[in-house]
Order: C-alpha cells, then sequence, then structure tokens
C-alpha cells in the first residue's frame, strides 16, 4: 500500500482552510464581541452622566418644593387674615374715641384760656 500523497495533500489543504477559516471566525467572534463591550461601557458612562444629571435636578426640585411648603405654611390664614381684620378695626375704633376725647379737651383748654385772656391774666396775682 503506497500512500496516496496526491489524497494527503488534499487533505492536507483542506484542513488549513478549515484552521484558517476557524481562526476568521474566532477573531471576528472576539472583535464583535469586544466591540460591543465597548459600546455597552461608552452607554452605560453617558447614562450613567445623565442620571446624576437628573438627580441633582431632583434634588434641587425637592429642595424648592420644601422651601415652597415652608413659605405656604408660614403665610397668613384666613383665619389671621380675620383676626387682624379685627384687631385694625377695634383699633381704628379706639383712635376715633381719642381723637373725640382730644378735640373736647382741645376745646376746654380753648375756653379756659379765653376765660383767663378776658379776665386779665390768672386770678389772684
Amino acid at each position: 500500500m503506497s500512500p496516496d500523497y496526491e489524497a494527503l495533500k488534499f487533505y492536507l489543504a483542506l484542513l488549513n482552510a478549515v484552521g484558517v477559516a476557524a481562526v476568521g471566525v474566532y477573531t471576528w467572534w472576539t472583535n464583535r464581541d469586544r466591540a460591543t463591550q465597548a459600546a455597552i461601557a461608552a452607554v452605560r458612562e453617558e447614562l450613567t452622566k445623565r442620571l446624576d444629571t437628573v438627580a441633582d435636578k431632583v434634588h434641587t426640585a425637592v429642595a424648592r418644593v420644601a422651601d415652597v411648603e415652608h413659605d405656604v405654611q408660614e403665610r397668613l390664614k384666613l383665619a389671621d387674615l380675620s383676626d387682624l381684620y379685627q384687631g385694625i378695626n377695634k383699633l381704628g375704633r379706639e383712635m376715633g374715641e381719642l381723637t373725640s376725647e382730644l378735640k373736647a379737651m382741645s376745646r376746654q383748654l380753648t375756653q379756659h384760656s379765653d376765660v383767663l385772656l378776658r379776665n386779665g391774666g390768672m386770678m389772684g396775682l
């Protein structure tokens, strides 16, 4: 049995082609996987930045809402304003009474002054 060198050459060439094809598929697959991983990492980094920005904006909005709620709670309520208006009205009435009393006292002092001026000054001096 003599070896068939032509058949052996054919099978070695076929084995070489299959090996080159396998190396090509392996290279393509690993490069594809590397590119996918790099793309995923880039997207993850971008999304993390955006998420941080959104989180900062949410924290700012929450702080502003808390400030507004505090301001709303500190503002005068309708009942407070009613009490305030009643106090102002009472103060106005009291000021009116004081004004009328001061006018009456002013008239009395004017009358005393007129009497003193007509009688020539203070009596007995």
